[in-house]
């Protein structure tokens, strides 16, 4: 830890301004007068930021702001909200940073400064089987609102301008099954590497007493998935969703034991 919380203390308190250097020696002065680093997080994300049985906010990311907090020798006060909501706290001045595993894209380095990198993320890749088309909805919605879920998903249900516009409001891109989808390969490892969660539905097609609806074969998983988990590291999550489903009534389903995937011989290459 203390390896990096130097580099932190100087860098991660500027998150949120950007511009000049008298700014952001505006923002420490004022956090060292106030006596205060306030640091905002969602407390819903797991293990960097969540709450124990006990009600304790705790996590990889809270001891990470304990001790920048330690460091300036000013204590730490918490700004609990959502995902999209700490941004907006730390743009209206309700948070003076926000640590939570905050990607450092493109797009919010023109707004935002960041600290030097002091850990990397990857999602989790949920495998889970096909009973119905409900699956997706009904695994989506059992999961918490701040999860990151993205799903990849038949290309047929995109063909509707207006269901296309909301799956994929709801985080979900396409997948071609009728043959090797390059893209939504790519797409599948970039979203993993990002730190979001990826669902994946290896059958490729709906399960019907053991009988696949769209190729008639007994129910068999197709590689893609592990080839996604191997070259993303990502650990796997294997999910079981019952498949009678009935309106108002509860959907079983179970969350295996997540694992990472063990390959052997060589390791495909990014072109590859």
């Amino acid at each position: 830890m203390k390896k990096w919380t130097a580099v932190l203390v100087a860098l991660c308190l500027v998150l949120g301004l950007s511009g000049a250097f008298a700014e952001e020696k505006d923002l420490l002065d004022t956090v060292l007068a106030r006596g205060t680093l306030i640091v905002g997080t969602e407390g819903t994300y797991a293990p960097n930021s969540y709450y124990d049985e006990e009600g304790t906010l705790v996590g990889f990311d809270v001891e990470v702001a304990a001790a920048i907090a330690e460091k300036l020798g000013v204590k730490v006060e918490y700004y609990v909200n959502t995902w999209s909501a700490l941004f907006m706290g730390m743009d209206n001045g309700q948070c003076d940073t926000v640590i939570n595993e905050v990607e450092a894209t493109e797009e919010r380095k023109l707004k935002y400064d960041f600290s030097a990198p002091y850990t990397y993320i990857h999602g989790a890749l949920l495998v889970a089987n096909h009973a119905s088309n409900w699956d997706p909805l009904v695994l989506a919605t059992a999961l918490p609102m701040d999860y990151r879920l993205r799903v990849m998903g038949k290309e047929e249900l995109f063909r509707n301008p207006i269901l296309a516009w909301v799956i994929r409001v709801g985080g979900a891109f396409p997948v071609n099954r009728g043959g090797a989808d390059i893209q939504a390969v790519k797409t599948a490892i970039q979203t993993i590497q990002c730190g979001h969660n990826l669902l994946i539905f290896p059958e490729g097609t709906t399960i019907r007493n053991g009988i696949g609806k769209a190729d008639g074969l007994p129910a068999h998983a197709h590689s893609g998935a592990a080839v996604i988990g191997v070259r993303t590291g990502a650990i796997l999550v294997p999910v079981f969703v019952d498949g009678e489903k009935r309106t108002f009534h509860r959907t079983r389903i179970i969350i295996g034991q997540p694992y990472t995937p063990v390959y052997t011989g060589r390791r495909g290459t990014a072109e590859e």
